[in-house]
């Protein structure tokens, strides 16, 4: 008898501390293969394997710095169509440990994986050298999930930072550059730290799971549940001491199919006992299902391998605390196959029992079946990475899913759209067994049309795991900006086998101007003269209806997106008559906000420089003495009296008299032709001093007695004249022998 799954001939380094995963990272169809860990000369490693027709091939060309005790994720964050790299845990140098996470963006044109530094986890505010947000926290300690329903995949993570402080940050993604998230205050830092983005309650927006020690040492797991300003709450219903682990492990997937996600969990509790739970999500709720064989130092993972249509479960670990370097001792592996809800060990199966290890499910020879990723060290101290073959597509192979339908996206509010589309059916295998329909899951992929870029808002690229997982047949995407877009979803399996890309769908996003509230906060206030002045004089789309009433306009966003508001009357150009809106409709509020505020920045005092002209020449435009114009005159005054005179001036030359240098200075209130002339008292051109544009501001020319043919004037008494637009000005000087 030969059981499903066969020791392959792929030779892989044997790791243990180890992390890994599968995914087509060189978009050629084929799953390949990351690994990180320690081999059996305790060197660190991480290693690269191509998919080349069924043989994993190291790919030589990948240099990736490596971790140990941590995890690896595949995934697309700057949404360009490949998978990223993004891996945290303990760099070991010269046998010491150093906490370290990397980045690395796919550069398709090099075919090389790029370290990237350009997120704020990598800061370092305080010029010590060190950055202030890197972590370690062991298995699971970071995670990606688009928690701010905006379309990208943003990060979480947990454990110890570089200053040896307890952390749980969340960061948003701005473009493929990962920001931290300061909204979210109630977050209890933890170590060791276990994250997981999950849709707790399916109401789909992403939760957030977390399993570790606070500063108190308090040992527990806790759930913060989303709002609808994606701000995480602390919840009671998921809180709880008897899933508070170390040395532990998490793996989320719906068990038994009802559309929420259930998990596995190994791991030493607070008691010191040995556990291994499988945990159903009852809905507000956690229930411990199943109590199995317990561990720690490993890694659990779900899939269907023997197709039947529901989920399996491996667990791999130490089964005793006993053993040197704290690590324990008696290392196992165990298959549990799933029948309609109830778990049983595959005894058919002769596999390596591992210990502090990693295994991962994925069908990389594509022939239907789940084949099976195993590292860790076995109970000799042999270190082992295997991959196991399915022969289960044989007589049964996996049938992938058939592609979801009937999408819509109808139900679009300013820059909010809904996605929905019917489930599809599961076809059921050869011996009868196929995911129900709550049990499948989703990935979708939505781009822009108008940046050529199928990926721009979510990437249709993804690893195996649960990584960009929706579980409903519903996605709502927000803040997107003005434009047109194109959208697809594709369905998953519990043998990870992944549908046909559904047909292709198109909605639009228009932007919403409120005549007035140029800076698009939804007040109509003096601020709101700033974007007229930084935009002034810019051109774009002209509205249907030119008009200062109060109401909600659709428009298509200008080229430069910030500037589309400061039209207020929809003209097409921004100018003194967008002035108008503000005084009209000041003080009105409205709560349809589409996109990100154009609010300016008055600390920017570079950009303030550069509009200097444009604030002063709107200054002077404002006439009247409404509440409107007085507050708009006193917030440009504060901005312009710091930088700028208020009027012109011809200044008094310095020193008067004077032999052979003197200074005239004059003062301009905004950019204008400046004429500056030296006359004698006949009337006579002596000098021109001046005579070009310049910008407002207080200005100085100097004389040294030389006429405009180079030679000495004689002594006697001069007039020296400013003539700009709208002012001119004579004083006397006096050249002395």
């Amino acid at each position: 008898f030969i059981g499903r799954l066969v020791k392959s001939t792929q030779l892989l380094p044997g790791v243990y501390f180890s992390t890994g995963g599968w995914a087509d990272y060189n978009n050629d169809g084929n799953l390949d293969l990351g690994i990180t860990g320690q081999d059996y000369s305790n060197e660190s490693i991480t290693k690269i394997f191509s998919n080349e027709n069924g043989f994993l091939n190291q790919d030589i060309d990948q240099v990736i710095e490596a971790v140990v005790g941590g995890h690896l994720s595949w995934v697309d964050y700057n949404n360009d169509g490949y998978l990223d790299l993004t891996l945290n845990g303990f760099q070991i140098i010269n046998f010491v440990p150093y906490i370290e996470t990397f980045f690395y963006k796919y550069d398709p044109e090099q075919e090389k994986f790029v370290e990237d530094t350009e997120s704020e986890l990598f800061l370092d505010k305080n010029f010590d050298g060190i950055p202030d947000h890197v972590t370690a926290g062991g298995s699971n300690a970071h995670h990606w999930g688009d928690y701010d329903n905006d379309g990208d995949l943003d990060y979480v993570h947990a454990g110890y930072d570089k200053y040896y402080n307890r952390r749980l940050d969340v960061f948003y993604n701005d473009s493929g550059i990962l920001r931290l998230d300061t909204n979210q205050t109630d977050l209890v830092p933890i170590y060791p730290g276990i994250v997981q983005w999950t849709d707790l309650n399916r109401d789909g927006r992403l939760d957030l799971v977390t399993i570790g020690a606070d500063e108190t040492q308090s040992l527990r797991m806790r759930g913060y549940l989303s709002d609808p300003n994606h701000i995480l709450k602390p919840s009671l219903h998921y809180e709880a001491e008897v899933y508070g682990v170390t040395a532990g492990a998490i793996a989320f997937g719906d068990y038994n199919s009802d559309g929420y996600d259930d998990f596995a969990l190994t791991g030493l509790n607070a008691n010191q006992e040995l556990i291994t739970y499988v945990v159903q999500n009852a809905i507000n709720t956690f229930s411990i299902t199943h109590v199995l064989s317990g561990v720690y130092y490993g890694k659990p993972s779900w899939g269907d391998y023997d197709a039947d249509g529901d989920l399996d479960l491996i667990v791999t670990g130490q089964s005793s605390t006993e053993g040197d370097w704290g690590l324990g001792s008696e290392p196992i592996t165990v298959i549990y196959v799933q029948d309609d809800g109830s778990f049983s060990e595959d005894m058919t199966l002769t596999m390596d029992s591992v210990g502090v290890s990693f295994t991962q499910w994925g069908d990389y020879d594509a022939d239907g079946d789940l084949d099976l990723f195993l590292a860790g060290f076995k109970k000799n101290q042999d270190v082992v990475s295997q991959v196991y073959d399915n022969l289960e597509s044989l007589e049964n192979p996996n049938k992938a899913p058939n592609a979801p339908y009937l999408l819509d996206d109808s139900n679009i509010n300013n820059d909010k759209v809904t996605l929905t589309w019917s489930a599809p059916v599961d076809p059921s295998n050869a011996n009868g067994g196929s995911t129900p329909e709550l049990g499948l899951r989703y990935q979708l992929q939505v781009g822009s049309i108008d940046e050529n870029n199928e990926h721009a808002v979510s990437t249709g690229h993804y690893g195996i795991g649960e990584i960009g997982y929706i579980n409903r047949n519903q996605k709502e995407l927000k803040d997107l900006p003005a434009g047109d877009y194109s959208w697809r979803v594709r369905a998953i399996d519990h043998g990870y086998a992944t549908s046909n890309w559904s047909n292709t769908d198109y909605f639009r996003i228009l932007k919403l101007v409120y005549p007035g509230d140029t800076d698009n906060n939804g007040i109509v206030n003096e601020m709101d003269i700033l974007p007229i002045a930084f935009y002034f004089h810019m051109t774009g789309p002209q509205r249907e209806n030119i008009s200062y009433d109060w109401d909600g306009f659709n428009i298509e966003s200008w080229d430069f997106r910030e500037a589309t508001h400061a039209d207020a009357n929809g003209d097409g150009i921004i100018d003194q008559l967008d002035v108008i809106a503000i005084g009209l409709n000041w003080g009105n509020e409205h709560s349809e906000v589409v996109g990100t505020s154009s609010v300016i920045n008055l600390e920017d005092q570079g950009l303030i420089d550069q509009n200097m002209d444009n604030l002063v020449e709107i200054y002077h435009s404002l006439s009247g003495t409404s509440i409107a114009v007085e507050s708009m005159k006193v917030l440009l005054e504060s901005i312009i009296l710091v930088e700028l005179p208020m009027e012109y001036s011809l200044k008094q030359n310095y020193p008067n008299p004077f032999n052979p240098f003197t200074s005239i200075g004059y003062d301009l209130p905004k950019g204008t032709f400046v004429n500056i002339t030296i006359h004698d008292i006949k009337g006579n051109v002596v000098k021109r001093l001046v005579n070009d544009h310049q910008s407002a501001g207080y200005h100085s020319v100097h004389w040294n007695s030389l006429n405009d043919a180079g030679n000495q004037v004689s002594a006697g008494l001069y007039l020296y004249t400013i003539n700009v637009q709208e002012f001119n000005q004579t004083r006397k000087l006096i050249l002395l022998k």
